[in-house]
């Protein structure tokens, strides 16, 4: 049975991915009637698509291997993560007080395999 195809639309919001990551969002600004262009205009999609979780890039060069997925709630709560987890690898804990370095090695320790 083939699958229902999706028309990508104006508003439209797609993750790119590059290796599992995601590393970019990139919003529809405009469509043609084969086309869906994106709001910077550096990425170019046929606009009718059958698998709104591999999506290419028209005209893609042979060695990228970057796709793109259509947003859900799945992916958004994904890409907060990945955010929030960059931001505590990024972040100077020799700035905080004692006791919230205290809380946070506790609540690593809830959940963490690693425990001493």
């Amino acid at each position: 049975m083939q699958q229902e195809k999706i028309l990508l639309k104006v508003g439209y919001r797609l993750y790119k991915f590059q290796h599992n990551s995601i590393v970019g969002v990139v919003e529809i600004g405009r469509v043609t009637k084969t086309q869906a262009i994106s709001e910077c205009g550096s990425y170019k999609f046929r606009i009718e698509m059958s698998n709104p979780e591999y999506i290419i890039c028209m005209g893609r060069g042979e060695w990228d291997s970057s796709h793109f997925k259509l947003e859900t709630p799945e992916l958004k709560d994904r890409l907060k993560i990945q955010k929030n987890i960059a931001r505590l690898i990024r972040a100077d804990f020799s700035q905080l007080p004692t006791e919230c370095i205290n809380e946070l090695v506790s609540v690593l320790d809830k959940y963490s395999p690693l425990k001493k």
